[in-house]
């Protein structure tokens, strides 16, 4: 783990940890020149497939374009290291609220949120790209109560036309219990509706 106060790439200055995945680490950063907060993803997960997956992220949320989607404004490597930053989604996540509540939410509760997250979905499936790790821990709350679906980091986008999509590194066999669909618990082909099973099962 990155030490706090740490400078990365002689810009970005480590302010606190965010959270912590099965392939990265991400942190809180201000940009030291324009002093505006980014959330900096580090690469934890060593390999050639890790890395290629990694900048498959990054292209794939430079793609995209929507209000409930953070934006990657850059991606570059120092010392060895990959590192992925993107806008900073201020919030909670479900997971976390949904742990403190200690009860499950109302149907008036969700509703708008289920709502945001489908018209995501809609512009992301349009968009050839499928999630494929919906769960509470990915769907964040802001402080005004918009929701935005993160951590593109087993998504898969599509190839071209006739031909099948480019499967994230490790996706075979990383999904989450109890949310994945079934062809992707049996490593079969995944599409748009195995993001709508997860979303059900959110």
């Amino acid at each position: 783990m990155i030490q706090l106060g740490t400078t990365i790439d002689k810009r970005y200055e480590i302010e606190a940890v965010l959270g912590r995945g099965g392939m990265g680490t991400v942190y809180l950063v201000r940009h030291v020149a324009l002093d505006r907060r980014y959330a900096l993803k580090e690469l934890t997960l060593p390999g050639p497939g890790a890395e290629a997956q990694f900048l498959a992220e990054a292209r794939i949320l430079a793609g995209l374009q929507h209000p409930a989607l953070p934006r990657v404004s850059d991606h570059f490597v120092v010392r060895g290291r990959s590192y992925l930053v993107m806008d900073h989604v201020p919030g909670e996540d479900l997971q976390a609220l949904l742990d403190a509540r200690g009860a499950p939410f109302t149907a008036a509760e969700v509703l708008p949120w289920l709502h945001q997250l489908l018209d995501a979905l809609a512009y992301v499936h349009g968009q050839g790209v499928v999630h494929r790790d919906i769960k509470p821990a990915n769907l964040k709350v802001g402080p005004d109560g918009k929701l935005a679906l993160v951590d593109f980091g087993i998504a898969k986008a599509a190839g071209p036309a006739g031909a099948p999509g480019r499967t994230a590194f490790g996706a075979h066999g990383a999904f989450t219990p109890h949310m994945a669909a079934p062809e992707q618990v049996m490593g079969q082909a995944t599409g748009p509706r195995t993001d709508l099973y997860a979303v059900g099962a959110t």
